[in-house]
């Protein structure tokens, strides 16, 4: 019996008198007078058997009735006081404030789902009753409902996709009110049905004619245009119910039924359509999902099992390693090392460490990095370890190579900045390593911008000749270096640049002293008045000073060069003269 039934016949009673009300039932305000004489027991016994009943504040059940209790499955009615009404109305709790009157699909204890008819208004400021109670004659409805949660019990059990869309088809076919059923997924312009079942006009090797597929297809973009997820078509013998699922902007499957003619499709029955499609379209994801992750984890299997890196899990409360990878066991020799040894690397360990360690293997400088996790129900330790052995022994190898040069050796970046110099630039220049490292290079010399340009031609790539430039030691004292440099390449980039330098300042003092010295032989030489002549061991004149031109008469540029000999002595005198 339905409410307006029941006020009705209520208010007869009243006018017969055989029921009392202090407010009269046949005022403009009989619902509210409904939920007072509720409140006052005058009608409790009739109402309860048929209905359940709550008091509704601030979203919440604040009372309750027995019926309500078995309404929403909860043997102990007390559970539900206090109970927020969105657990009791998932989807639709919202019409409660809107509509006096609806159809919403309530929320039972099991997960079960329920059509419920509720009347709904309010009893003061604060204050709402409702009173609901099953809707009847539905059978569709009530199918569908069944069929949904076959759909997500399977779903839950981990069946594939094809399973569970035939034993929804079944389940769809067994209410007697559809003629056949065809789920199909849809990508681009291909319609790939998956499962087939039902009479005329449907058949097991039922394919999508060219007609057909393009009146699908129109329908298809219609719906991701409109939003209208649920076609109605009435046809001659059975109405062709088309039901679209969404996906990102693109309409991805398409549930298909055949009503019998005459049989009514209800806005219930549509949304709950669109729902079971929707559990169809999540079934099928989460089967690709699943094959992804499967194919995620055979991949992850195969990288760290062929990792030249050490990875391995440690517990922390069972002191064991849990897994260790191929490279792991060689590295470390785990089938030789003590658990002892292990859980104190593990357990000291923190971040990213160096350390040097004596092993099965041999000694040999590790870089640890762990990260705390979770493994199953165990707090655990992922480590992942490299092997630095080699590295750093040939790194120790350069270094030594890199401060026992007896030139100046400084590395400079490709900002100009100096990031390293060796103990002969340290002890020559007569800064400590901090003041030059972070010092710009061209800062070093005297003649800045020739230090600058030098630079930059060779980190541009250039082939360039040593060059001269001064520096000014610490002590003020000035000191001439010889520049060589060549370019630092990492991957395919210019990172800086390796520069020595050579100290010759007492080369370039030398070969000073000895231009002084020729110059001024020359200058003696010219104003003297004797003739001075010079030869090589060869016998070739090197030098003819002017009094020698004046004496033999030969210009300079005429005898230099020209063997002495043959020149200036007489014939019959060479020979005592070769004979010494």
């Amino acid at each position: 019996m339905e409410i307006p039934e029941i006020v009705k016949e209520l208010r007869e009673e009243e006018r017969k008198g055989l029921i009392k009300s202090s407010y009269p039932l046949t005022s403009v305000r009989s619902k509210n007078e409904i939920a007072r004489l509720y409140y006052e027991r005058e009608i409790y016994k009739f109402l309860e058997e048929l209905f359940g009943i709550g008091v509704i504040r601030k979203g919440r059940l604040v009372f309750c009735n027995r019926r309500l209790g078995e309404i929403f499955g909860y043997k102990d009615v007390e559970i539900l006081y206090g109970k927020d009404v969105s657990q009791l109305f998932p989807e639709n709790y919202k019409e409660l404030n809107d509509k006096d009157r609806s159809t919403l699909k309530g929320k039972r204890f099991d997960g079960e789902r329920i059509l419920l008819e509720v009347f709904s208004f309010p009893l003061n400021k604060e204050e709402r009753i409702i009173i609901c109670a099953p809707c009847k004659g539905d059978e569709a409805v009530k199918s569908l409902l069944k069929c949904i949660r076959e759909v997500n019990r399977l779903i839950a059990m981990g069946k594939s996709t094809e399973e569970i869309s035939k034993s929804a088809c079944k389940l769809l076919l067994d209410t007697g009110k559809y003629m056949g059923c065809i789920i199909a997924f849809i990508e681009g312009k291909e319609i790939s049905p998956l499962v087939i079942e039902g009479k005329y006009p449907l058949s097991k090797s039922w394919t999508v004619t060219s007609i057909e597929k393009e009146f699908i297809l129109a329908l298809v973009s219609d719906a991701a245009r409109s939003g209208r997820n649920v076609v109605v078509i009435e046809g001659e013998k059975f109405t062709d119910v088309l039901v679209f699922v969404e996906f990102k902007g693109k309409v991805v499957e398409l549930l298909r039924v055949l009503v019998k003619k005459g049989e009514k499709i209800g806005e219930e029955e549509k949304k709950l359509l669109l729902e079971l499609a929707k559990d169809l379209w999540i079934a099928k994801r989460g089967e690709e999902v699943k094959r992804a992750l499967e194919e995620s984890e055979r991949l992850f299997r195969i990288l760290v099992k062929s990792s030249p890196v050490g990875i391995c899990i440690y517990s922390l409360s069972s002191n064991r390693i849990v897994y260790a990878n191929p490279s792991m066991c060689k590295l470390m020799g785990l089938d030789k090392v003590e658990s002892k040894e292990i859980e104190s690397i593990m357990r000291k360990t923190k971040g990213k460490t160096e350390i040097e360690i004596s092993l099965p293997t041999g000694r040999k400088k590790l870089q640890i990095s762990t990260v705390p996790a979770r493994y199953g129900d165990e707090d655990v330790i992922i480590a992942m370890v490299m092997d630095l052995t080699a590295e750093r022994e040939a790194q120790e190898k350069y270094r030594i190579l890199f401060e026992a040069n007896p030139q100046m050796v400084m590395y400079v970046n490709k900002k100009g900045e100096v990031v390293e110099v060796n103990a002969r630039c340290v002890k020559r220049l007569g800064y400590k390593r901090a003041e030059l490292i972070g010092k710009k290079f061209d800062e070093i010399f005297v003649q800045k911008e020739r230090a600058r340009e030098f630079l930059k031609d060779m980190l541009d790539g250039k082939k360039m000749k040593e060059a001269y430039l001064d520096i000014i030691t610490r002590e003020g004292k000035r000191i001439v270096g010889k520049i060589h440099g060549k370019c630092v390449m990492i991957k395919d980039g210019v990172e800086g640049a390796i520069i020595s330098i050579t100290d010759v300042t007492r080369e370039k003092d030398f070969e000073k002293r000895i231009r002084e010295t020729e110059e001024m032989f020359r200058k003696l030489s010219s104003s003297a008045h004797d003739g001075i002549v010079m030869i090589n061991d060869k016998g070739e004149v090197t030098f003819w000073n002017k009094a020698a031109e004046r004496i033999f008469g030969y210009k300079e540029d005429e005898i230099l060069g020209k063997l002495l000999h043959e020149t200036l002595i007489p014939e019959m005198y060479r020979e005592a003269y070769m004979a010494g």
